[in-house]
């Protein structure tokens, strides 16, 4: 059983809260207005059909993440959770209550969790965005899609490449390693033990040769080469890997 709000319903919604949800920290640091905008008018859209639908074809990235925020508390059945072995969502979702993955989560589309969200792996694609109202709990989190979170995220492991997408947490971040690669990333409170924020730098920078230091050497390249995914000879798959077993990534 789904949310029973229809389009037009939200969109009264979001009339009514949209002063409030402007003022979310996350919100405010991409831009409230013009995606709240967005969402009215994939909302207008959507007319006399069900707000699960709306996560299949909403037209601004962010607007996966107000939607996570309206959403909470709304009017509609109880909030539905979900708990499943492993999930790849190809096309946008809803997920009402809370979402458990036993393994790996994999998100290429829109996903919007208006609880909190728990997995082995999460990795976000580039054309994915996974919004969360609540927590978010894993043992590796990566993606080049966008990774919004309304509460704390705590991971082991965060990697986040390229410049597909963001990752922000209004909340409090909380991990043994965070690492960015030319990749947004906005956190209200930082936790993380050891956090890089890298925008191609060089080989003789002084953050990118701490993190060398740090990785494990099954992560690191020979001189001469560099990673795909990851920043010059740290390479993320394997440190990704690692986490995600619940083996040791980092040296020390």
């Amino acid at each position: 059983m789904s949310m029973s709000l229809k389009g037009h319903e939200l969109g009264a919604q979001l009339e009514a809260r949209g002063p409030a949800l402007k003022k979310d920290w996350l919100l405010k640091k991409q831009g409230a207005g013009e995606v709240l905008e967005s969402l009215a008018e994939d909302a207008a859209s959507l007319g006399a059909k069900p707000v699960a639908k709306l996560a299949e074809n909403l037209s601004h990235p962010v607007a996966a993440y107000a939607l996570a925020l309206l959403l909470e508390g709304a009017p509609g059945e109880a909030p539905e959770s979900k708990e499943v072995e492993k999930l790849r969502v190809k096309k946008g979702q809803l997920i009402t209550g809370d979402l458990h993955v036993k393994g790996t989560l994999a998100v290429e589309s829109n996903l919007v969790v208006v609880g909190n969200l728990e997995a082995g792996r999460i990795t976000v694609g580039e054309g994915g965005s996974l919004a969360v109202g609540g927590n978010l709990k894993a043992r590796a989190l990566d993606g080049d899609g966008w990774i919004l979170v309304r509460g704390d995220v705590d991971a082991d492991l965060v990697c986040g490449y390229y410049e597909a997408g963001e990752f922000g947490v209004a909340g409090t971040l909380r991990s043994r390693l965070a690492v960015f690669s030319n990749h947004g990333a906005a956190v209200a409170k930082n936790e993380a033990q050891h956090f890089f924020d890298l925008w191609d730098p060089s080989p003789k920078s002084k953050k990118y040769q701490e993190l060398l230091k740090l990785v494990s050497p099954k992560a690191v390249l020979p001189e001469d080469e560099d990673a795909d995914m990851g920043v010059l000879q740290v390479d993320f798959r394997p440190l990704l890997k690692l986490a995600e077993a619940g083996k040791p990534f980092l040296r020390e």
